[in-house]
């Protein structure tokens, strides 16, 4: 089958509109003060690139500005080289796994929230894990597929597993490092608790992203997810429980 290729649905001045920003980019990274590694750089072919023109309305100037911001990022954060080490206090407790693919073929991250506490967990690690996640997620990815599927579980959601700074970083990720990356974040069996939450939220989105949320239940959450490819614990058929497993690292 051959593999999806967003570019390949551009219009003429949406494709020179690439080739400029590819351009621009190149030129910037010239500059001795930015190096850059060749994962880096990969990150900005055509169908990269094309993400972070897609999040500002194809404007040149806002576009290349994103993507170089991620760039610099990337290098700051050294994100190439996040590790499982700096992040295994927190994949043990099995608060977020990614597994599976969803009815459009979508990596699905689940998060189970009621397995988070913040005020047990170092706000830094935290950071790292979002990225740690961010980046297996890339690579599990279908070929051509760059979006993803983010289940937020909220079955026994306390106001103690409310963490605001982790939402806030968790937005600002995905909209100025992986823009148009997130396809849908589905909210399963959201108790009336979060709805106090969810007002504080809502207003730190833009109305793109308000329109990826889906509040779901147990049924309606395989519209999104096929339940043989649906742990039982979520609504679906699958006997599947994760349990984290070292890689040979």
């Amino acid at each position: 089958s051959t593999v999806f290729n967003p570019v390949d649905n551009l219009d003429e001045n949406q494709l020179i509109l690439l080739q400029h920003a590819k351009t621009r980019i190149e030129e910037g990274l010239t500059d001795e003060d930015n190096i850059y590694t060749q994962d880096q750089l990969d990150l900005m072919e055509d169908r990269d690139l094309l993400r972070f023109l897609v999040a500002r309305d194809f404007d040149l100037d806002a576009g290349t500005t994103l993507a170089i911001n991620c760039l610099n990022w990337r290098k700051q954060e050294n994100v190439d080289n996040v590790h499982v080490s700096e992040v295994l206090e927190e994949l043990v407790k099995g608060k977020v796994f990614l597994h599976g693919y969803d009815r459009q073929d979508r990596a699905i991250c689940f998060v189970r929230v009621k397995l988070h506490f913040s005020k047990q967990c170092n706000p830094k690690v935290l950071e790292r894990l979002v990225i740690y996640m961010m980046e297996r997620g890339r690579d599990i990815a279908k070929p051509g597929m760059q979006k993803c599927n983010l289940v937020f579980d909220l079955t026994g959601f306390r106001l103690a597993n409310m963490d605001m700074a982790l939402v806030k970083y968790l937005l600002k990720i995905f909209a100025d490092y992986y823009p148009e990356t997130l396809a849908v974040g589905l909210i399963l069996n959201a108790p009336w608790i979060f709805k106090g939450c969810w007002r504080l939220i809502k207003p730190l989105m833009d109305p793109v992203t308000v329109a990826k949320i889906k509040f779901v239940n147990n049924v309606e959450i395989l519209r999104y997810i096929a339940p043989e490819t649906l742990p039982i614990e979520f609504g679906g058929t699958e006997d599947f429980t994760y349990e984290y497993i070292p890689d040979e690292e």
